[in-house]
């Protein structure tokens, strides 16, 4: 039976939604089925007068089953909005977790609400964090100066905007920062323990480059050095318009490259409604040809190949070199940086591990489907087979093939079973080991991901990976959270007529 609450003059009516189940997903675990519990509703907010308060919705089923969220009882201090998705059939929400007014790293909950309002779907990872000191010892310019030495920076440059920020992470006060060096090499995001005795310490460093609205393209091959917001190089395209030394020199590079861009938003804004990679209309800026002159100092490799840099907001394309090229004219490869920045506006997938893996396989996916959508292909699942040059060229077809990840340039793995042992529990992202193997074990969703897409299609298979990408998946969602995930949103659209089992098929084929 409803009873009606007065706080402070606004009433509120107190609706009991026992028995309507809500999907929790968590990391390491099987799903599980809770019921929500009574929460408040105001009908003066104008909200669906059958819904719950959105946020109060999430609290209240959390409150209710600490058992499922490692003993935590979170309030609006400790959980908080960062970001809102009206897109879909329902509302989504991404929280942060927050301790003691810093965010904790890596813990958050996504939560899917039906089209009632009501609450369907918790995907959370929430730490249990106590007694960590939150006063910092060592100061920001300290910080970078700690992790300059770490990474072998000489001269180093921060994000533009970045002022740092104080977050909580593996049990510290971390000062957390993006930097690289002044030529533009080396780009990290860092972890620097800010208090205690360890103060000083770096404990996390991961490699910015994801490699393989208004459109700026800019000439590279003047510059000796790597092109970043200071230094792009001379811009030579404005809106598809030469300009400045463009109406001198050969563009043909930075029209293809354009004409790559123009491709890649499009599809995302008719398809999806997106506008630009942040949804917000921010400019594409991008830089072709670098290091073109730079035979012999490449310190990002970038002569062969492409890049999207996320804390400088913009695509690197390498001028190329005896064994890759063409990476600017090569709409897959153009699609699949432009689905980096997608990424790094939605669910930001940490660039290490699989949750890295994950980053590259939904590249790979869209970078694929845009092809598909605008050039047809004879074969839609090879990535980046215009770039091979020379001798790769005679080794491989493509620098990766989706579907037959053995054929892959290198050779990836196609199952589970076949990851190697390196790259699991334990392993710490370097560049050493391509951060745990986010280039190479995309592979084995990647396959999956072909799969499914053989047997839905291009077509119908887009808004299930997009939505999951950009609505459902955690920071660090794994390829098993991945799976559940697909699955989930799949059943939600039986009302299309898709066929789940596809999805279950497809994922058993790689071990999942």
């Amino acid at each position: 039976m409803n009873k009606v609450l007065a706080v402070s003059g606004v009433f509120f009516l107190l609706v009991n939604s026992a028995g309507a189940d809500i999907r929790v997903f968590r990391p390491a675990q099987e799903p599980v089925q809770v019921s929500s519990e009574t929460g408040i509703r105001n009908p003066f907010l104008g909200l669906d007068p059958g819904s719950l308060l959105p946020v109060d919705q999430v609290l209240s089923a959390i409150r209710s089953n600490p058992q499922l969220f490692n003993g935590m009882t979170l309030d609006r201090n400790s959980l908080k909005i960062v970001n809102t998705d009206s897109s879909g059939d329902g509302l989504a929400l991404r929280f942060q977790q927050y301790y003691a007014g810093f965010p904790v790293d890596g813990a958050e909950v996504v939560a899917l609400f039906d089209s009632s309002g009501n609450l369907d779907v918790l995907n959370a990872a929430i730490e249990n964090v106590t007694g960590i000191s939150t006063k910092p010892s060592i100061g920001l310019k300290q910080a970078v100066q700690f992790g300059a030495v770490s990474l072998g920076i000489s001269q180093p440059e921060l994000a533009p905007n970045e002022n740092g920020e104080l977050r909580i992470a593996q049990g510290n006060l971390v000062w957390q920062f993006a930097i690289r060096n002044a030529d533009g090499s080396r780009a990290h995001r860092v972890q620097v323990i800010a208090s205690g005795f360890r103060a000083g310490e770096v404990i996390k460093s991961l490699s910015f480059a994801q490699d393989i609205a208004n459109i700026t393209i800019y000439d590279a091959s003047v510059s000796v050095v790597v092109p970043n917001p200071i230094f792009k190089g001379v811009k030579v395209l404005e809106n598809g318009k030469k300009v400045g030394l463009g109406r001198r020199i050969n563009t043909d590079e930075a029209e293809h490259a354009n004409a790559s861009m123009v491709s890649a938003a499009s599809y995302y804004l008719n398809v999806f409604k997106r506008d630009s990679f942040d949804g917000k209309s921010a400019p594409l800026v991008a830089a072709i040809n670098a290091n073109r002159h730079l035979s012999k100092v490449d310190p990002l490799g970038m002569r062969q190949n492409a890049a999207w840099m996320g804390p400088w907001k913009m695509f690197v394309f390498g001028s190329g070199g005896d064994m890759l090229g063409s990476f600017a004219e090569s709409l897959d490869v153009v699609g699949h940086e432009f689905t980096h920045a997608v990424i790094s506006s939605t669910s930001n997938l940490e660039y290490a591990g699989q949750s890295g893996a994950l980053n590259e396989h939904l590249a790979d996916v869209f970078g694929a489907t845009i092809e598909e959508a605008f050039e047809h292909p004879k074969n839609p699942f090879l990535m980046g087979e215009k770039c091979l040059r020379g001798a790769l060229a005679a080794k491989a077809e493509a620098l990766r093939d989706m579907l037959y990840p053995h054929k892959s340039l290198g050779g990836q793995p196609a199952h589970m079973s076949e990851i190697p042992a390196e790259d699991g529990e334990g392993c710490i992202p370097s560049n050493d080991n391509d951060n745990c193997g986010v280039h190479g074990n995309n592979g084995v969703p990647n396959r999956a991901g072909a799969l499914i897409i053989q047997q839905l299609g291009f077509q119908a298979a887009a808004p299930l990976f997009y939505r999951v990408m950009t609505v459902r998946l955690r920071t660090t969602s794994d390829f098993a959270d991945y799976r559940n995930q697909m699955m989930d949103e799949c059943a939600t659209r039986r009302g299309a007529r898709m066929n789940c089992d596809v999805i279950r098929k497809a994922f058993a084929d790689v071990g999942l």
